[in-house]
């Protein structure tokens, strides 16, 4: 199995279960996305080389006038998007799908899906 399938099976509404392989995607994908977010939250990095790691968080380019004040966290990070001016301010949690243009997220954000589909107003 590869990112993409395992994507299609998460915006199909669609839960890990018991299905090992999923699960073990999960896993690696996730201690991926530990790795750079640690690597993001524990030193200083020019908006550049944010960009970049964050690209690398969310396995794509990052839109034109992305801007990050870390701390970040997620627990996963393939399933975000991020549009053209987009500014994350420090604190934030991402634990489901981000799609937009033109946004400014509050430091302090925790963006979770529980109990179905949540849908992100800015």
């Amino acid at each position: 199995m590869d990112l993409e399938e395992l994507l299609e099976h998460f915006n199909n509404g669609e839960t890990l279960g018991t299905n090992r392989e999923y699960i073990e995607q999960m896993r690696y994908y996730s201690r991926e996305s530990q790795k750079l977010t640690m690597e993001i939250n524990t030193k200083y990095h020019e908006p550049e080389e944010l960009s970049k790691l964050f690209s690398e968080v969310i396995g794509k380019p990052v839109g034109e006038g992305f801007g990050l004040f870390p701390p970040f966290y997620t627990d996963f990070g393939k399933n975000i998007t991020i549009g053209k001016n987009v500014f994350i301010n420090a604190g934030c949690k991402f634990q489901l799908p981000q799609r937009r243009d033109s946004s400014f997220i509050q430091h302090l954000l925790e963006l979770a899906r529980m109990y179905g589909l949540v849908q992100m107003l800015l």
